[in-house]
């Protein structure tokens, strides 16, 4: 049996106490043996939740599928890009994330304050999804996410490749949470500004699951590069790389709205 620290420690003696008592591995345990208790009542709920649905019949009587709902209509090429831009945002995102404490080492700054940089990167989260919050109505998501996208990596290269004081870090540090973050924030709004109300639901969650696996191959990515003995500027330099890609997305979603919206004049001209 388990225990843990007495009955009304701190939350932070009871962890301690784990982990002197039972090694850094008790919690890779703990967070593997929780979800697959959770798994059984999570399941039962889901196939409650679905028998209770009353979904409308495809001809044939069969009930359409929803992911292939996100296809048809001429919503292939909005899904895809979406998909896409969720991946490549959420791999920068958790990559920096992952690699702020390195990056400040190689700073100078000690090993306690690193989660000074942790700490700039969500403020500056907040701050970006603010500012998305108040200007997206007069600008648009699409060009609000490209200006964010250009700040987080304007803010990349000037860590990775500048020659900057030791207190210009924590700031860049935030103008790059407040880039990355917002931009995972918006790929949502994006999403329900692609699809019809009735496939929203299903339109946000397939794009925030592209996301996450985007999330565990960006650090993956990362520790990759530093078995091949890249230091930690030059590995969060790398994270260019996405940004670029995501404004080539951003790009195409823009072009495809306009070719939509052509389509749509054409067909009720005639």
């Amino acid at each position: 049996m388990l225990r843990c620290g007495v009955a009304g420690a701190p939350f932070r003696r009871g962890g301690g106490q784990c982990l002197n008592r039972h090694g850094w591995q008790f919690i890779f345990w703990v967070g593997g043996i929780v979800p697959l208790v959770l798994l059984v009542p999570l399941a039962w709920a889901l196939s409650m939740s679905r028998n209770g649905e009353q979904a409308a019949p495809a001809p044939g009587g069969r009930k359409p599928g929803v992911v292939r709902a996100l296809f048809d209509g001429g919503l292939a090429p909005h899904t895809i890009l979406l998909w896409l831009f969720a991946f490549v945002v959420f791999i920068n995102s958790y990559a920096l994330m992952f690699w702020i404490p390195s990056l400040l080492m190689s700073f100078g700054f000690e090993a306690g304050q690193t989660p000074l940089g942790t700490a700039a990167l969500g403020v500056g989260g907040l701050a970006g999804s603010l500012f998305m919050m108040v200007f997206i109505s007069r600008t648009g998501v699409k060009p609000l996410l490209a200006l964010m996208t250009l700040l987080a990596a304007a803010c990349v290269w000037l860590i990775s490749r500048a020659d900057i004081q030791q207190s210009w870090v924590l700031p860049l540090i935030a103008g790059l949470g407040a880039g990355s973050i917002a931009c995972c924030v918006g790929q949502s709004v994006l999403a329900v500004s692609f699809y019809p109300p009735a496939l929203r639901t299903a339109g946000v969650g397939w794009a925030a699951a592209l996301g996450r696996i985007g999330s565990i191959v960006g650090p993956a990515v990362g520790g990759a590069l530093l078995s091949l003995g890249w230091n930690a500027r030059e590995i969060v330099l790398t994270a260019v790389i996405p940004a670029a890609v995501a404004l080539v997305l951003l790009l195409g979603m823009a072009l495809s709205d306009r070719r939509a919206r052509g389509a749509v004049k054409e067909s009720t001209s005639r």
